[in-house]
């Protein structure tokens, strides 16, 4: 492998790839001790609530370097130190891999840290003394948030402390173990009573059906509510109320949005498309796709990547010729249903001219639609596409700061027979699972058809 700059692997480090595990294999940690311990005592996802955890990956690459001792501790400290939520419950599951390593100091640390319960997720650090102590742990731990059920008339608990106890331990064995505990420990006691009655809640609304559930939570009236007081400003509510409306329902929120003139409420109108393609193309629309305010435009972007027609990829066109890179940039996911075969040069053009990591992202996103939507031609094959956009998709791998995404990427790859050898090799080392097992199998497969 060529061999990494320090800001090279510091990059490949935050996105996960397996390029790391080979360069620290091959040449130690001298040049890069500073990444690899910034990235444990920080959180390196992208969006830690989608993607999966780390912690054991990192300390698959720490155990290569020889120096556990140095990393180990300076991961402990950071335990006790950290403030942030994210990095908070990474390096609480960093910990409790040191911990069951026989490693007393991260066993106190865990222990101290979740003690003090510094943040709202109270459940926090209650995991990994469950791992380490199975049953005697899951006691600490229901006690320490049964007396604060008892003691704090506004605490709250969801109950995933026992979510993960069943998991990890058994539903039967749990509860058999809470209610022997329950005869003597006041606190334990209160805990499993009020996780249960919130259990049971929960299972008299699973007889509704979701889509009715949903219909009834996100009611036409409700939403027009919504957009006219601004009550969201983040799309999800409206997404979901559009996804599930009626036809007659999504006329009415189109007519609306035709006839909207204040900001706040075309950007809500807007957002009710987002998954839910518009009844009608109307000049409106690509007047919002090229609107000064990015706001509105952005969203009017969205609702457009669901509609194929000649005018969007005009539209696409244009937007990608504009001297102002947002503009040119937002074009791409006009192509998702409107690509042709030579449009790879205008998606191409934009490659130099991103700057930040969200819009990185978003484009990746884009990509990765794009490449899906347009290889197959009537479930046949397009391999003039297939050739087109190989570029795009190889930038996405190399870019895209989303480790879900990136698995998406590897996936076409394989699937398609495109993915290079180096690639390959690579992602067997790769922070995420599937994508390690995807290569695995891939080189496994080719090496029976080789013999």
């Amino acid at each position: 492998m060529v061999k990494l700059q320090p800001e090279e692997f510091h990059q490949a480090l935050q996105q996960g790839i397996g390029r790391t595990y080979l360069y620290i294999k091959k040449y130690g940690d001298s040049q890069v001790k500073d990444s690899i311990l910034y990235y444990c005592l920080n959180h390196p996802a992208y969006d830690p609530q989608c993607e999966g955890g780390r912690a054991d990956w990192l300390v698959s690459l720490i155990d290569l370097t020889g120096n556990q001792e140095f990393y180990f501790s300076k991961i402990i400290d950071g335990l006790i130190q950290s403030k942030d939520f994210w990095s908070t419950e990474h390096l609480f599951e960093l910990c409790g891999i040191i911990a069951q390593r026989n490693i007393q100091r991260a066993r106190i640390a865990i222990y101290h840290k979740f003690d003090l319960q510094e943040f709202d997720e109270s459940w926090l650090g209650g995991y990994e003394i469950i791992d380490i102590e199975r049953f005697e742990g899951l006691e600490y731990v229901t006690q320490r948030l049964g007396k604060r059920l008892c003691e704090e008339k506004d605490y709250w608990d969801d109950g995933g402390v026992l979510d993960y106890a069943y998991e990890k331990l058994g539903k039967v064995e749990v509860s058999q173990y809470l209610e022997n505990v329950s005869k003597t420990n006041r606190y334990v006691k209160r805990y499993h009573e009020v996780v249960e009655s919130r259990n049971t809640e929960k299972s008299s609304l699973n007889k509704e059906s979701r889509i009715e559930r949903i219909r009834r939570t996100y009611s036409l009236k409700k939403a027009l509510s919504d957009i006219e007081n601004q009550k969201y400003n983040f799309p999800y509510q409206y997404i979901t109320f559009g996804k599930y409306a009626t036809i007659t329902e999504i006329e009415l929120i189109f007519q609306k949005l035709l006839e909207e003139t204040r900001k706040e409420q075309i950007i809500r109108y807007l957002w009710v498309f987002m998954k839910r393609e518009v009844p009608r193309l109307d000049d409106k629309l690509s007047q919002f796709a090229v609107s000064d305010d990015e706001d509105i435009r952005h969203a009017a972007i969205w609702t457009l990547k669901l509609c194929q027609d000649n005018s969007i990829r005009d539209l696409a066109i244009n937007l990608n010729q504009h001297p102002d890179d947002k503009f040119a940039v937002s074009s791409i996911g006009l192509f998702i249903k409107n690509y042709q075969s030579g449009d790879n040069k205008y998606i191409e053009s934009v490659f130099s001219r991103i700057r930040d990591e969200n819009t990185i992202h978003f484009l990746c996103t884009d990509l990765i639609h794009i490449f899906e939507e347009n290889v197959f031609d009537t479930n046949i094959l397009n391999k003039n596409v297939l050739d087109e956009l190989l570029t795009s998709l190889l930038w996405a791998y190399e870019n895209t700061p989303c480790t879900i995404c990136r698995t998406k990427i590897v996936r076409n790859l394989i699937e398609n027979n495109l993915i290079p050898q180096s690639i390959i090799d690579e992602c067997q080392f790769d922070c995420v699972d599937d994508i390690r097992n995807l290569a695995r199998e891939y080189e496994k497969n080719q090496n029976i058809s080789n013999l």
